[in-house]
Parts: C-alpha cells; sequence; structure tokens
C-alpha cells in the first residue's frame, strides 16, 4: 500500500534529487535575475541559475525548469542562445534569446519578443 508519505518522498526526491542538469552552466553573462519595464510584464522576473530557468510572476506563481542544453551563437556584440530546458513534469521546451553587449553589462532580448528590452536586476 502506497501511503501519503511515499508519495510526497517520491515527490521530493523527483524535485530536488534527480536534477540530471547540473553539470550544464549556464553562461556568466545570463545568470541572475532580469526584469523589463515593458508594462505587459510588471511583476515578471526572469532568474538564470547554473543549471535552471525560472519565471516569476509576483510572489505568488514561480515556475522552475531544468535546462538541458545551450547553444550559442557568436554575432559581433550579441550572442544567440538557444536554450532546451524541461518543466518539472518533463515537457520540453526551447527558448531562443539575444544578450546584447553594452559598456554597462549587456541585456536579453527574446528572438519572438525582439523589441522587449531585459535587464539584470539581481545577483550573478
Amino acid at each position: 500500500m502506497i501511503t501519503k508519505e511515499s508519495i510526497a518522498c517520491i515527490i521530493v526526491l523527483v524535485l530536488f534529487g534527480c536534477n540530471t542538469m547540473e553539470d550544464k552552466n549556464v553562461p556568466e553573462e545570463l545568470l541572475g535575475e532580469w526584469k523589463t519595464s515593458d508594462t505587459r510584464y510588471v511583476g515578471c522576473v526572469l532568474e538564470f541559475t547554473d543549471s535552471k530557468i525560472i519565471f516569476k510572476n509576483g510572489s505568488s506563481y514561480v515556475n522552475t525548469n531544468f535546462i538541458n542544453d545551450i547553444k550559442e551563437f557568436h554575432k559581433k556584440d550579441i550572442i544567440i542562445y538557444e536554450i532546451c530546458y524541461k518543466d518539472i513534469e518533463g515537457e520540453e521546451f526551447q527558448l531562443s534569446l539575444f544578450y546584447i553587449k553594452t559598456r554597462t553589462g549587456g541585456h536579453i532580448r527574446f528572438r519572438n519578443q525582439e523589441k522587449v528590452k531585459w535587464t539584470r536586476i539581481g545577483p550573478t
């Protein structure tokens, strides 16, 4: 018989113990929290850790995803990143973004929303 404690233990192991993405290092220029001044995304934060991409919307919504692969392509002062990641249920997604180098550090833009500028707000 499966108990509630067994189910809880399995969930904890899946969420925290089975992260095989630890060796997928996110490039240093992406690490940290990012925010945009675009009014459509008020309260939204994008965060990159060494192995995760986290989408936050205010204090009530957090979506943690595990990075499988990152490919980068260089063009002058722009780095194009193709990031493959999985959500907690194992569904795969891909995010394409541009990192634009500037004298003050840089910013990112999503390939499908090139007019929306995201700047780093949190520690790396």
